[in-house]
């Protein structure tokens, strides 16, 4: 869990190399929660993250959930990206989710999904504007889930928003969750 709390100085400069975060399943439970979470200013942002295993969070619940939590502009959390990261998860939950959040970077992601249908990676913003610059390579499901990349987010491939997903579908469809 990474928040900036209260504090006016926000939560930056993490590097997370090789690590395994397991939930084994426990219900409400999401091993990766990356969130403003009501911070005064200061948001969260310059997190790298290298390698791991993350998995098996609770039944319906994200095993990555970034959340800038609308903080009236678009950096509250920002600059964020995964290279080489292994999820496990169920996927009747959303194994990525991305709400009002910038800068961010997918890169060699494998999935791997024992239940549920739910597209891969999910990116949302609640106002326009609040969701910019997402880039996703290399990415794939297996063993379930859609590959889709579903987003409600306009100029959902390499539009206005910024998001570039190369060789993949992106769906623009308001997405619950």
């Amino acid at each position: 869990f990474i928040h900036a709390g209260t504090s006016t100085q926000g939560a930056h400069d993490i590097v997370l190399q090789d690590d395994n975060f397991d939930c084994t399943s426990t219900s409400g439970s999401t091993p990766v929660y990356i969130s403003r979470d009501g911070a005064a200013s200061g948001g969260v942002g310059a997190i790298h993250a290298f390698g791991g295993d993350w998995g098996k969070a609770g039944a319906g619940m994200s095993t990555v959930y970034m959340d800038g939590g609308n903080g009236g502009n678009n950096d509250e959390v920002q600059q964020i990206d995964m290279h080489g990261v292994y999820l496990e998860t169920n996927c009747t939950g959303n194994p990525i989710y991305i709400n009002d959040a910038d800068t961010i970077t997918l890169d060699t992601l494998q999935i791997n999904c024992s239940t549920g249908t739910n597209p891969g990676v999910v990116i949302h913003e609640s106002a326009s504007g609040l969701t910019n610059s997402i880039i996703i390579t290399n990415y794939w499901l297996t063993n379930g889930g859609t590959s889709s990349i579903t987003s409600n987010v306009g100029g959902c491939q390499t539009g206005t928003s910024g998001i570039h997903v190369p060789n993949y579908q992106c769906i623009s469809s308001e997405v619950s969750g």
